[in-house]
């Protein structure tokens, strides 16, 4: 799904900029893709990498990319400036999992207050209250609860995750 967002989106007036933690290869790269390297693969052993390590272990397993959120959201900053410089209409788009793109773009619809698609392929607290502890499930569910209030749109994979959410979420129903 992502790529075709990036594929279609100048047909409807947009200039998509990619923010991604793979690295992208071959000899036609694509333009305004931009690599942010995951510091906890890249600082081994940093403060960063420490940080990432304890949430991961003790509040929220197989979370990955907490870290590099906080990079890629500054590049996505600096573009979402740029862009408005520009006088481009700006949309914020993120896919998860990895969990770190939407706490990336939490953190900048929030700060920059651009629309963002929260594009859910699994979904979050509901399969996690299988492995989280009391601790990992209240940040789970408070990290949900914020990407509900500050998506302008939000896409699930199923039938059985629209209708839970929308359940959950009545406030947010219109945009899921």
């Amino acid at each position: 799904r992502p790529f075709r967002f990036y594929k279609y989106a100048p047909g409807f007036g947009f200039a998509p900029v990619v923010v991604t933690a793979a690295e992208q290869s071959g000899t036609n790269p694509l333009p305004r893709v931009h690599h942010v390297a995951d510091p906890f693969k890249t600082r081994v052993r940093s403060a960063d990498w420490h940080l990432e390590r304890f949430i991961r272990r003790f509040i929220l397993p197989g979370a990955h990319g907490i870290q590099w959120a906080n990079y890629a959201a500054r590049v996505c900053e600096r573009e979402i400036d740029a862009a408005r410089e520009s006088g481009d209409r700006v949309i914020l788009y993120s896919t998860f999992p990895p969990l770190g793109t939407h706490i990336a773009a939490l953190r900048v619809a929030t700060k920059c207050s651009v629309p963002w698609v929260a594009d859910f392929r699994d979904p979050f607290v509901t399969d996690a209250v299988r492995y989280l502890n009391s601790l990992g499930l209240r940040v789970a569910n408070y990290l949900e609860r914020r990407m509900m209030q500050t998506a302008a749109l939000v896409i699930v994979n199923t039938e059985e995750a629209r209708e839970e959410w929308t359940s959950r979420y009545p406030h947010a129903a219109d945009k899921i």
